[in-house]
């Protein structure tokens, strides 16, 4: 057992834990590096005791500035998102302008005030 106080916990509550065959990570996330991988699976460990921190999670080599992609290997660089302007309409509001205009507020985000918006204001 990964979880001994957890599994008691459930026991206790009648709760039944999901029978199924993992997958594995890396099949789910193949464009990942192993250190994306460890990362990931030490965020999702179900022991809370077991489970990282922010605070290390931030220190996890995964976030070390030569993990990082060499930009020059990216074929495309201009594909890649971009942050709006200062002033400019954010990107959900430019596919809505592209789908015909605004009007949804799933259609539309308001990167100035950072919520979700109807009308784009």
């Amino acid at each position: 057992q990964q979880w001994p106080e957890g599994h008691k916990l459930a026991s206790q509550l009648g709760f039944r834990w999901p029978q199924f065959v993992p997958t594995k990570l890396e099949t789910l996330i193949p464009q990942s590096n192993a250190d994306g991988i460890s990362l990931i699976a030490n965020m999702l460990s179900w022991d809370p005791n077991k489970r990282l921190s922010t605070a290390k999670i931030l220190q996890h080599p995964y976030f070390e500035a030569s993990a990082l992609p060499d930009m020059s290997q990216v074929a495309n660089p201009q594909s890649l998102p971009q942050m709006p302007a200062p002033g400019q309409k954010g990107a959900a509001a430019q596919v809505g302008q592209a789908r015909g205009g605004a009007g949804h507020a799933s259609d539309i985000f308001s990167s100035s005030k950072g919520s979700w918006a109807a009308g784009g204001n």
